[in-house]
């Protein structure tokens, strides 16, 4: 893949997006469904523990990559003039920090515990000696959830006022709507990227808020009037969290039918192609004279990416030879 700092962002997410469904969705649904596997959690704190960090750092970096791949978008959009300080190297510097950041945080789990109690799997939790610390799902919320979801959207809301801005400006000079340049692309994907980890993760963290603010304010003991009300709602709240947990789910698997899918992540596409040995069908274009006339006929070439390199094309037509004069084509990857 060409070295570029969105095709360096986007394969770091994917493979984050992919850790973070099997050590958090997929562990989780196991444990949940099959008794004896989470009775060897249970048996083995220190898998436990391992799992607990696992999903810490891995759900953690797939939101905070967003975040510094947003960032530095920023930096390319609303101050052009300062490109010098993105570049290629410092980009693969970024991620190795956030990462190195992030495990390191997150190995305070091996020591404390608050909110794995009350899993969405509904698996029974491990009994563990670490020292139990429930008012951490505060942070946890706050950390995980709303300040990457405040940043992202703040930063991308300026993001799109200076695009409007750039563009208006490119149009007064032009006089005619501009082609979106590779950077203008990047962004667009970023921002649709963002949009869609805004909407999938905005209602888990209401539902997390609500529930967290519900168990401290109408608190009720076994015993106390009101208690069977106030546990109905606590498990109306938690199998809302649940829903939405699993709504969530989605984001880490819709990102990489993104990069495949959309305009902006054609070079994600060709590594793709090229990782496979996939054939790609792309629209090339002969160059005929005809009597001083040109013309073109186009026709679809089936292209390796495997093999960059294609063999001139040949020129095949009804008309007669004497009156053609075939211009070779040359392709490479189906771009010309």
């Amino acid at each position: 893949m060409r070295k570029s700092s969105t095709n360096f962002y986007l394969t770091i997410l994917a493979v984050y997006d992919l850790l973070a469904l099997i050590m958090n969705f997929m562990v989780g649904v196991l444990r949940g469904q099959h008794p004896d596997i989470n009775a060897t959690f249970q048996k083995y704190e220190d898998l436990c523990k391992a799992q607990a960090v696992f999903v810490e750092v891995f759900n953690l970096l797939s939101v905070w990559i967003i975040v510094a791949f947003t960032v530095e978008r920023y930096v390319l959009v609303v101050f052009p003039l300062r490109k010098e300080l993105v570049t290629f190297r410092r980009t693969r510097f970024t991620p190795l920090v956030v990462s190195l950041t992030v495990v390191v945080f997150s190995l305070h789990k091996i020591f404390i515990t608050g909110f794995e109690g009350d899993s969405v799997f509904g698996y029974e939790a491990c009994r563990t000696q670490r020292k139990s610390f429930a008012n951490a799902v505060y942070f946890y919320v706050a950390f995980n959830t709303w300040l990457p979801t405040i940043i992202i959207f703040s930063f991308n809301m300026r993001i799109l006022v200076a695009l409007r801005r750039n563009k208006l400006k490119r149009n007064a000079m032009t006089n005619k709507s501009a082609k979106l340049k590779g950077d203008d692309k990047a962004t667009r994907l970023l921002l649709t990227v963002s949009c869609v980890y805004l909407f999938l993760i905005t209602p888990l963290g209401i539902t997390q808020t609500i529930e967290l603010i519900y168990n401290s304010v109408a608190h009720k003991s076994p015993g106390e009037p009101g208690y069977v009300d106030y546990m109905s709602a606590k498990f109306r709240l938690k199998w809302a969290r649940a829903f939405f947990f699993f709504f969530y789910q989605i984001n880490f698997a819709i990102n990489f039918f993104l990069y495949v899918t959309t305009a902006s992540g054609e070079r994600f596409r060709q590594a793709l192609r090229a990782l496979f040995n996939l054939k790609h069908t792309s629209l090339d274009e002969t160059i005929i004279v005809s009597g001083g006339n040109t013309t073109r006929n186009a026709r679809n070439v089936s292209v390796r990416t495997g093999n960059p390199e294609i063999n001139s094309i040949a020129l095949h037509d009804r008309t007669p030879s004497n009156q053609i004069h075939p211009v070779d084509v040359h392709a490479s990857g189906g771009n010309k």
